[in-house]
């Protein structure tokens, strides 16, 4: 098995579009078609960074973070702040360390160009909520109470102690 994160740009998307969570968690993530469609064309909106995961040459995984999250504001000190939009790992690779793998790579990718990245994430997800943790992201103690699916933990990884 060859497991390879890569940034991934336009003409990447449609092998990425594919990927599908379990059906408990599709309540918590929109289809990745639809999310990558956001960031295409003459209007798209701007993202800082998207990587994805080859595995044996298959679109395992992917993670788009953005300069801007509309949905939540994280009460900082520190204005250079990033978010993760989006990160999703294909049901039939989850539980292979690969979301972990990919976290840890965007982190590194973003080291230095940013104060902190930050997410929400909802509740309910225990499985997320427990990734992030052993990541090293940290509850900011405030929750984002909008959203369609219920109350979402706001998330932070300071990138200057990284």
């Amino acid at each position: 098995m060859v497991i390879k994160v890569i940034e991934l740009i336009q003409s990447d998307f449609k092998s990425y579009s594919t990927i599908s969570v379990f059906e408990n968690q599709a309540q918590f993530i929109f289809p990745i078609a639809d999310v990558l469609s956001r960031f295409y064309g003459k209007s798209a909106e701007k993202y800082v960074y998207i990587a994805g995961v080859k595995y044996d040459s298959k679109a395992a995984g992917i993670i788009i973070v953005t300069s801007h999250y509309e949905t939540a504001e994280l009460k900082s000190e520190k204005s250079n702040v990033c978010w993760i939009d989006t990160l999703a790992i294909d049901k039939k690779y989850q539980r292979q360390g690969i979301g972990n793998k990919l976290l840890k790579h965007t982190i590194s990718a973003l080291h230095g160009k940013f104060d902190c990245i930050c997410l929400t994430v909802n509740t309910r997800n225990k499985s997320a909520n427990s990734m992030y943790k052993k990541c090293g992201f940290i509850d900011v103690g405030e929750l984002y109470l909008g959203g369609p699916n219920g109350p979402q933990n706001i998330l932070k990884y300071d990138l200057s102690d990284s």
